[in-house]
């Protein structure tokens, strides 16, 4: 069984470019330079997936209430997952929105909810995002992607009218990125490293990130490992100077 750690880490990870939604946030600038700054976002389907992959089909689901009426119309969603035979369960909600009222606020809640869980809270790390703006006559261009563009619209105020751009996602930093898996190296140097330090590295393992093998550590997860050791090493070798 996985640990809670173990767990918490695999839901957490981010996921990749290919699963993100974006909307334009706003629209701005002039009309000789604008700029659209762009929101990123995960669906209900993307965090299916992941807690089937993490906890498996049978060990989670959603159950749904209705918002207080204090509060306003939307729901209540009620994350819960199977650990160590008892469900735990995490409440976060949402109103309904604008579009399909009912269906939106119950999307919205559950995926508030499994933010709770640590699915795709990364996100709110990610701000200022600003997208890639061409003008209609380079998307006009017949070397341009026209796939990878989104058309928007700026409305030039001065002379009252609609100038539409288009723009695709930015790249998102390393740290918001799925973590590869560390190196060949890197997991040698790590056992290299314990066996001089006589260091228990399953426990290690566990005690930090949830798993009990070198094999499964994340390149950043790894490179921790290597500074942690390196630190131990050094204080037994100061600890043999002074002898």
């Amino acid at each position: 069984m996985k640990t809670p750690q173990r767990i918490a880490r695999d839901l957490s990870q981010p996921f990749g470019m290919n699963s993100l939604e974006w909307r334009v946030q706003q629209v701005g600038g002039t009309p000789e330079k604008i700029w659209i700054r762009v929101l990123a976002y995960i669906t209900a389907r993307d965090i299916q997936q992941r807690l089937d992959e993490v906890v498996g089909a049978f060990s989670w689901k959603n159950e749904f209430t209705t918002l207080p009426n204090s509060i306003g119309d939307g729901a209540m969603c009620g994350a819960s997952i199977k650990h160590d035979g008892e469900w735990i369960t995490k409440w976060n909600g949402a109103e309904n929105t604008q579009i399909e009222p009912i269906k939106g606020g119950l999307s919205s809640a559950e995926k508030r909810a499994w933010v709770e869980w640590g699915i795709g809270r990364y996100l709110y790390e990610v701000d200022n995002l600003y997208a890639e703006v061409i003008s209609q006559e380079i998307y006009n261009n017949k070397s341009t992607n026209k796939k990878e563009y989104t058309r928007a619209t700026y409305k030039d105020k001065k002379k009252n009218k609609d100038i539409f751009v288009y723009w695709k996602p930015p790249t998102l930093s390393e740290k918001f990125r799925p973590q590869p898996f560390a190196s060949k190296d890197i997991k040698k140097n790590i056992e290299k490293l314990a066996g001089e330090t006589k260091t228990t590295l399953d426990e290690l393992l566990l005690l930090y990130f949830g798993v009990n093998n070198v094999h499964d550590l994340y390149k950043n997860e790894a490179s921790i490992v290597v500074d942690l050791l390196i630190k131990v090493k050094t204080k037994q070798e100061d600890k043999k100077d002074e002898k």
